[in-house]
């Protein structure tokens, strides 16, 4: 409704009723009434002297547009234009305020403080043109001031409503008010041109359910993957305390909510992100207006998105937040069934035309899989696979998973089957594997199940290769049990080297069978240990707030796409002592220990760059999953003495992926007991005040032999404990004192592996930060 209010007209319709009109109200009921009136200059206008003047215009709940025509009666004098719900007395109960301030300037409330984005300078006894743009959506306005006849300038942009009115959902009232201590404020004209919010059907809108103090609960189809639900929910009053949410059973207990929406008591609507609620943009609501939400999440990576929006509006919805994490201890769920109403004392909230997906929930017995996953789906979003990724098809009757140069066929069809955040594969069990390509032949390309690790282990992939048990060897067709992976080799029988030397494995590749359904989001278990039930993590398990983002360092910086190759492939390394370096797979991992020490160095620390996240969030799903492995072959029994440069670099991947996953026996490896003193090279090779020892912990060996080789690669696992902030969980002192000591000689920027020259650069750019 758009008023114009002009004082020479008023005047005149005024002095034909004088003898009617005795007071100030009597004025202002008129003002009301008259619309659509030709503005004329102002003439006799309305004049307070001190305190307040009230005009009443139609109420604006919406958007409003108000321009006033305002005379200042002297300078450095005090006096405001508001905006209020009611007739106030009070500059508090405003929402919104320009001010001819005592400084000479003009401003605008924000919030709790008045400021401009200019400066604008008032003179006396002139008019001024004062525009109000007003948006209850974003409870923000802005203000445009010019000297009459010029052009507006923009005060204030985006100024939120005065601090406490956060109860307030409309304006009817204009107002003028001055301290009385100097100089008068005039109003000439004022044009009001408002919206309401349009709470179209809200009357015919039943809500289907309601919550008034109480809890509420409506079960659905289960969901265990992706999922998108709408519905429209309102608030009985503002400043409420009442949320809707999805949870996995229908229990009375704000512990068990995974996703949240909430009618907040500041008067935004908000959504829970882990142990806090926020939104990424402010959302005001008012009460008894049905919004329409909606909600997309996906229950394996536990991250939700939601988006809100008036259902009248004809508008886009807005994206209130992207990415929230479920509720902070919440368990890992088997899915949602449950929408949850839930309000306080404060009002009542409702929800009507909920859309539930169909269930998506699929066979996990192998025995009769009614509905099993189809990998191809496309309208299944899952983390990305940052290399090739397991391949699932069917043919002739039988179930064909291939991931890189690997094909592991299984007999029959309809299995459930799939691909880890590393791209390897897997099925749920039993399953009959019918055969293996590269195809076993002679003593050459062997797979082994769960491989031991530790001391007198052998290995069944290749004859020429040390420790060799062709008893290890597995025979295809193979019956494979739950709980088992399956390592299968690619190997050169006529390589020319000693049977400890890289060269003899070309590649190694693993099909794990499990007896539930994984995703893309998971993590593969260990190969060694038999318990895979045990590491059953997922990618949104991690917690990376402690891994910082820093700057490179140039041209030493290798590039992401090497580092990512050189990790993504499983790290076959289950013997023991020097004889494991022969088991490393060339297309795989690193050879010897000191090359493996500076991978392993160079990942953790490019996972702390400032990098685009398909390379960042990759480096570390990498480096978790190669600490998993790490820490299930110290689970059956291996251990890393020193010897040499052959076993450094494998404790800093257990403590990487203990951090991130929070898991205690990663976290505190260190002091478990070993056979020896220490169970990791890099411990048993220092002492003291910083000391080398070759085989300081084992045999008592103070030599300073390979120290060429370890003090160059050491220097990014020490950087790099730091940085992350597991050096009290790497329990060992001497390592970091040894590492600081070699730093400081004359030894320093010596190199054994082109990596070096990275971790060098990156030392003494932030080692003093760490």
């Amino acid at each position: 409704m758009k008023t114009i209010l002009n004082a020479a007209l008023l005047i005149a319709v005024v002095s034909g009723l004088a003898g009617c009109l005795e007071a100030q109200q009597d004025l202002e009921n008129i003002i009301s009434d008259i619309t659509d009136s030709e503005e004329v200059s102002p003439d006799s206008p309305f004049q307070v002297n001190e305190g307040w003047m009230h005009f009443s215009q139609s109420e604006a709940s919406g958007v409003l547009s108000a321009t006033f025509e305002v005379r200042p009666g002297s300078l450095n004098m005090d006096g405001v234009i508001s905006l209020s719900e009611s007739d106030i007395d009070d500059s508090s109960a405003a929402i919104a305020s320009v001010r001819f301030s005592p400084s000479g300037l003009m401003e605008a409330r924000d919030a709790d403080e008045y400021r401009a984005d200019v400066d604008f300078t008032y003179i006396e006894d002139q008019w001024y043109e004062i525009k109000i743009d007003v948006d209850f959506t974003t409870r923000t306005y802005d203000v445009s001031v010019a000297l009459k006849g010029n052009s507006l300038t923009l005060l204030v942009q985006g100024a939120d409503f005065r601090s406490g009115s956060e109860a307030i959902s409309s304006v009817s009232y204009a107002s003028l008010w001055t301290s009385g201590i100097i100089g008068s404020l005039e109003l000439g004209s004022l044009v009001w041109d408002a919206e309401q919010v349009d709470v179209v059907d809200s009357e015919t809108i039943e809500p289907d359910y309601r919550a008034d103090n109480e809890w509420v609960h409506s079960n659905q189809n289960l969901i265990q993957g992706d999922m998108t639900t709408t519905f429209l929910m309102r608030a009985e009053s503002a400043q409420m305390d009442g949320f809707v949410a999805l949870s996995s059973a229908a229990a009375d207990d704000f512990d068990g909510l995974l996703a949240t929406v909430r009618f907040a008591p500041s008067g935004q609507i908000d959504v829970r992100d882990g142990s806090d609620y926020r939104s990424d943009v402010a959302f005001y609501y008012s009460p008894g207006v049905w919004y329409e939400v909606t909600i997309q999440t996906n229950v394996v990576s536990r991250l939700y998105s939601v988006s809100v929006g008036e259902y009248a509006d004809e508008t886009d919805a807005v994206d209130l937040i992207v990415n929230a994490a479920y509720r902070t201890g919440t368990d890992e769920t088997a899915g949602i069934t449950n929408l949850t109403l839930w309000s306080a004392d404060t009002g009542a909230i409702e929800v009507a035309q909920l859309s539930w997906p169909e269930s998506d929930v699929v066979a996990t017995d192998p025995t009769d899989p009614t509905d099993p996953v189809d990998p191809e789906d496309p309208d299944v979003e899952t983390p990305e696979v940052y290399g090739d990724k397991c391949e699932i098809v069917e043919i002739d009757g039988n179930t064909h998973l291939r991931h890189y140069e690997y094909e592991w066929v299984v007999q029959g069809v309809n299995h459930n089957a799939g691909a880890y955040i590393t791209g390897d594969c897997w099925i749920t069990g039993p399953v009959v594997i019918e055969s293996v390509t590269p195809e076993p032949y002679s003593n050459s390309n062997g797979s082994i199940a769960n491989p031991a690790a530790g001391p007198d282990t052998y290995q069944g992939y290749e004859s020429g290769l040390a420790l060799y048990d062709a008893s290890l060897r597995l025979s295809f067709p193979y019956s494979a049990e739950v709980n088992t992976s399956i390592v299968s080799s690619l190997t050169d029988p006529t390589f020319e080297g000693t049977n400890n030397r890289q060269g003899w494995i070309v590649s190694h590749g693993i099909l794990t069978v499990i007896s539930t359904i994984a995703s893309e989001g998971h993590f593969r278990p260990p190969y060694s240990d038999p318990d895979k039930e045990a590491y059953e993590f997922t990618f949104s398990d991690l917690s990376l707030s402690h891994i910082p983002r820093v700057d490179s360092v140039g041209e030493t910086t290798p590039s992401a796409d090497t580092i990512i190759e050189q990790t993504i492939r499983p790290w076959v390394d289950h013997h023991f002592e020097y004889l494991g370096r022969g088991l490393h797979a060339i297309n795989n991992m690193p050879g010897y220990g000191g090359n493996l020490t500076s991978t392993i160095g160079t990942a953790c620390l490019a996972s702390a760059l400032d990098w685009p996240d398909e390379y960042r969030l990759a480096l570390i799903a990498n480096m978790v999953q190669i600490g998993i492995d790490n820490y299930g072959m110290i689970e059956v029994g291996q251990y890393f003495p020193a010897n040499g440069g052959h076993h450094s670099g494998r404790l800093l991947p257990i403590l990487y992926a203990g951090k991130a996953l929070n898991h205690s026996g990663m976290l505190n490896v260190t002091s478990r007991t070993y056979p020896i003193e220490h169970g990791f090279a890099e411990n048993c090779q220092t002492y003291g005040d910083g000391l080398y020892g070759i085989r300081y912990c084992s045999r008592g060996d103070e030599s300073s032999n390979y120290s060429s080789v370890n003090s160059p690669t050491w220097v990014a696992e020490s950087l790099c404990a730091r940085m992350i902030g597991v050096e009290e969980n790497w329990d060992h002192q001497p390592f970091f004192d040894y590492v600081d000591n070699w730093t400081q000689s004359s030894n320093f920027g010596d190199v054994y592996d082109p990596y070096n020259y990275f971790h060098n650069e990156m030392w003494l750019q932030y080692n003093s930060d760490y």
